[in-house]
């Protein structure tokens, strides 16, 4: 309907207005993720450290290119939160649900952070939605898709999406469960791929974040602990 169009429109207005204003961007790691965003747009100004899935930043990486700037950088991370408010909207045809996303403090506190969080909570969303709408072709197949590319987003998805499948598969056999594990390895395949292209070893990132965090565990790291009050 229009009213939910101009609902949407305005909350695009704002969140662009929202992006320009902003002076604080800072969030955990966003300084790894804009370096290599950066690293692979061509901007080679300081050397790359990896710990994590590279594969947002290098989507980043197609929108630095046009506009090496901040402010572009700050626009794709808002672009999620728009998506999210469309599929809520338009998707799940739920306007309350919309108003509380729309005035959530989270939303707008993470709106214009740099980190995977956001299109991978977009994916995730999509996974569950399809999950449930079984009314659509191939659903099951779809959600496991969309839950597999967050995964390669993000990579403690992969503990919310064993949770997932424990839970919703808990009385299926072990066929249906194949059936939704085979299109979330298919999601995940651009991040292996990436992982490839870039460092000769389809599971490069994967190692480097377990190993890290091993160390982060173990306490072996100096600059942060496992236990943050």
């Amino acid at each position: 309907t229009m009213s939910k169009k101009y609902y949407l429109a305005l909350f695009a207005i704002i969140l662009i207005l929202f992006v320009f204003f902003s002076q604080r961007i800072t969030f955990h790691d966003s300084h790894e993720y804009i370096s290599v965003a950066k690293y692979l747009a061509g901007i080679h100004n300081v050397n790359v450290f990896i710990g994590h899935s590279i594969v947002y930043p290098f989507f980043m990486s197609f929108f630095l290119r046009l506009w090496p700037s901040v402010i572009m950088i700050v626009l794709v991370n808002s672009l999620w939160i728009f998506l999210m408010g469309a599929v809520i909207l338009f998707f799940l045809d739920n306007t309350k649900a919309f108003i509380l996303f729309a005035f959530s403090p989270l939303t707008w506190f993470v709106s214009i952070q740099t980190t995977p969080i956001l299109p991978a909570s977009f994916f995730f969303l999509l996974a569950f939605i399809f999950f449930k709408k079984e009314n659509i072709s191939f659903h099951i197949f779809f959600s496991g898709l969309f839950l597999g590319i967050a995964c390669s987003l993000y990579t403690p998805v992969l503990l919310i999406g064993f949770l997932f499948i424990l839970v919703y598969f808990w009385n299926k056999n072990f066929k249906s469960v194949i059936g939704y594990v085979v299109p979330l390895f298919f999601g995940m395949l651009p991040r292996f791929i990436i992982d490839y292209y870039y460092f000769g070893m389809p599971l490069y990132t994967f190692i480097r974040y377990v190993g890290a965090n091993l160390i982060v565990s173990l306490g072996l790291n100096p600059a942060t602990d496992t236990l943050h009050l």
